[in-house]
């Protein structure tokens, strides 16, 4: 019961693909969710013309690998529309505001930056890292608290850029994909998406009927520098990578058209499939 939170959403023009404002009950602050189509309704919530923190949100190259830019401004709805006109990746735009001052807004753009790039689960497409600004220490306790709650309605918008990636698991929630020159392991995480841990193995060589979609992502895989050449029949996982789905991750790594519930069994012998549906 302590644990339990409350959020209301409300949709001004009634629209679910609109604006969208959400509260979390007993917080001073607010999110609005906002299509990039849409921005206009922010000129129209006064809120948004006060001090706050923004992410832009958008998809890049590779799927796996979303884009994000995380800014703040004492005028955050001026400073969206300005994006709007020099930034051509971001889709929707979530934007922070609710009792901050100025100052108070350069401390989370810092932190949330901060922990984005460490968790690296995004492509940040900031210029440079965002300089922050020395509050006293008490502000910074009531802050950390501001910043507690942006992090879990980013996470509840479905947007993961501040979920940690889990390490190895126990054996028990581990799971390995094996081939002709493949050799990966990997497990399933609460979201739905599959982590294949580093040091994996994947057949280099692929089959005629591969999807192009995998062609295209094991490409972007080796120019990010994810997958090595290792030998002339494998690559290998530099560092852990997260894949949409168990299917996209097993492909990627037999270099053929499969199933991710078939193809990843446990150490006792049981599909994914098995063990998880």
């Amino acid at each position: 019961m302590a644990n339990q939170k409350v959020i209301t959403m409300l949709l001004p023009e009634g629209e679910f693909n609109g604006l969208k404002i959400i509260k979390l009950a007993g917080w001073v602050g607010k999110a609005l969710v906002v299509p990039r189509g849409e921005i206009g309704k922010l000129f129209e919530r006064l809120e948004t013309q006060q001090p706050g923190v923004y992410f832009l949100f958008g998809e890049g190259e590779n799927p796996n690998r979303p884009l994000a830019y995380i800014g703040e401004s004492g005028n955050v709805c001026n400073r969206i529309q300005q994006q709007a006109g020099n930034k051509d990746y971001w889709d929707i735009a979530v934007v922070f505001t609710g009792d901050l001052g100025g100052g108070d807004s350069q401390y989370l753009e810092k932190r949330c930056f901060d922990i984005a790039k460490s968790i690296n689960r995004y492509e940040l497409r900031n210029s440079q890292n965002p300089p922050g600004d020395i509050l006293d220490e008490a502000r910074q306790v009531s802050l950390e608290s501001y910043l507690e709650n942006i992090q879990f309605l980013v996470s509840v918008l479905g947007f993961s850029i501040f979920q940690p990636i889990p390490q190895q698991q126990s054996s028990s929630d581990i799971f390995y994909c094996k081939g002709e020159h493949a050799d990966a392991k990997g497990t399933l995480l609460e979201s739905g998406e599959f982590i294949v841990y580093k040091d994996s193995i994947a057949r280099q060589r692929e089959a005629p009927a591969l999807h192009n979609y995998t062609r295209l992502l094991r490409k972007q895989l080796e120019l990010e520098g994810v997958l090595e050449k290792k030998d002339e029949n494998t690559l290998i996982f530099v560092r852990d990578y997260i894949f949409k789905t168990p299917s996209a991750a097993s492909q990627a790594i037999k270099a053929t058209p499969s199933s991710g519930w078939t193809s990843w069994v446990s150490e006792d012998g049981k599909t994914l499939s098995d063990a998880k549906r």
